[in-house]
């Protein structure tokens, strides 16, 4: 992440992402991470055609993923999600982006979503510890298992990280309403 991006300003814009106040995440344009959110939020809202238009080929790779991770979800085929995964993929075992936190999470985000499981956790593991939208995602995903048990520790985890962030909040909120059945 670059020197100029305002940390504060980072979180109110991922809180902003997770709290689905998409519209006001519109034409951040500081630095790539934020062009990211900004990419993911129209994803979110369905806009698959903004991000695809606005990367280009020689944008970086966090944002080229964003564009991969638009076109999967606009793909209407399980043959086109697989094509996408399978240069997600690629770029994993490329030791030029293969540590590129956003390339890490959007591939565990396609897994999820493919109900490949085990790929999504292998890879949110490794950086459970260091990242809280990781944690997040474990969360969810544990949830999804019927594994509140496990989902309890990510908060643990969450918590020591970063109590206050509402990453931790809205996870602690899906696991308290979960163990009310």
């Amino acid at each position: 992440m670059s020197n100029s991006v305002d940390i504060g300003r980072l979180r109110m814009i991922r809180s902003r992402f997770y709290l689905n106040q998409y519209n006001k995440l519109d034409n951040c344009d500081e630095a790539d991470i934020l062009k990211e959110y900004e990419l993911r939020s129209y994803i979110e809202k369905k806009d698959y055609n903004y991000v695809l238009e606005n990367v280009d080929s020689n944008d970086s790779i966090g944002l080229q993923v964003c564009k991969q991770y638009a076109t999967f979800r606009a793909s209407s085929t399980d043959d086109e999600k697989e094509l996408i995964i399978d240069t997600i993929e690629e770029w994993l075992k490329d030791d030029m982006f293969n540590d590129n936190i956003t390339l890490q999470y959007i591939a565990a985000l396609m897994y999820y979503e493919v109900d490949s499981i085990e790929k999504a956790l292998s890879i949110l593991m490794k950086y459970a510890t260091k990242n809280i939208e990781f944690t997040y995602l474990i969360v969810l995903i544990y949830l999804k298992l019927y594994r509140l048990d496990l989902a309890e520790k990510m908060i643990q985890l969450m918590e020591q990280i970063d109590d206050d962030d509402c990453l931790t909040i809205l996870a602690t909120s899906f696991v308290n309403i979960a163990s009310l059945d």
